[in-house]
């Protein structure tokens, strides 16, 4: 027990210098993985409204755990990108090791295109940190810290997903469910890297007629797929993008992501019905 808090206190600072070398905040360490954010000001509208600040859109997240006797450890990350990024931003992380394993189209009704990179390598979380600042530095990505403040409207909809709240951000309600599949990538364990096995959802700000802007992203297996597709389709809402964020998983975790303009806690309910047709 004394071990294990005591490697809890490591990676904990590990997590607070890492974030402040990608110019981001630190969340904390969860199952053992540290999980770290950073905003990008980017103009985006979605569904014709505005998803500046959503950080399902515009957000950027690492998380890194499962170390060896080196100190090496596993680092995970997502990164959104406009589409003049992508080349240089993928050739100056190869150029220092850095994998590339995918890059995905996040939501299909965004204007402009913000895609997602996913990128990981084995290493000291704090060497990779200054890999990615040094690419943030390079392509003039300013990135933001995300600060969550207490809602207790978030709350009420996390609470019909089956899930908790992070807060608000930029006027957008942060939301996760948090799974613990047990999943390998490059041979370690990633089991608890929110990044890898959590799902997640944004509501944005609610309109005159009691609306807004909703996200979802789910985690799932692929002989989970289409079955959720179809629980979703029942309950109204068209799939937007299914990507393999992670093609060095084993197994391989999927993402089924969705936008929609509708009541919050409409969207709440919907998404917490969808997860226990899945899970039954």
């Amino acid at each position: 027990m004394r071990n294990q808090q005591k490697q809890q206190n490591i990676v904990g600072r590990l997590c607070n210098r890492f974030a402040q070398i990608i110019g981001g905040s630190s969340f904390g360490v969860f199952n053992g993985f540290c999980d770290v954010g950073v905003q990008r000001k980017i103009p985006v509208r979605v569904l014709g409204r505005s998803a500046s600040g959503a950080n399902m859109v515009t957000g950027t997240f690492f998380n890194f755990g499962s170390f060896d006797k080196q100190g090496r450890a596993l680092n995970l990350g997502h990164i959104a990108v406009l589409p003049e990024e992508v080349n240089p931003l993928i050739r100056m992380l190869q150029s220092r090791g850095v994998l590339i394993s995918s890059v995905n189209d996040s939501f299909l009704s965004e204007t402009p295109s913000i895609l997602d990179i996913g990128v990981l390598q084995i290493e000291h979380p704090l060497i990779f940190a200054r890999h990615i600042a040094h690419a943030f530095r390079a392509l003039s990505i300013q990135p933001m810290p995300i600060v969550f403040k207490k809602s207790a409207r978030c709350d009420r909809y996390a609470k019909r997903i089956g899930g908790i709240s992070f807060g608000t951000a930029q006027g957008f309600c942060d939301m996760g469910r948090l799974l613990n599949i047990p999943v390998k990538i490059l041979g370690r364990s990633a089991r608890g890297a929110n990044e890898v096995t959590s799902s997640f959802f944004n509501a944005g700000p609610v309109d005159q007629q009691g609306k807004s802007l909703n996200f979802g992203q789910i985690a799932v297996l692929p002989e989970q797929v289409n079955r959720l597709i179809s629980i979703l389709q029942s309950e109204g809402i068209p799939t937007s993008t299914v990507d393999t964020p992670f093609i060095f998983a084993k197994p391989l975790i999927r993402l089924v992501r969705m936008e929609v303009v509708e009541n919050p806690l409409v969207f709440a309910n919907q998404m917490g019905f969808a997860f226990k047709r899945l899970l039954s």
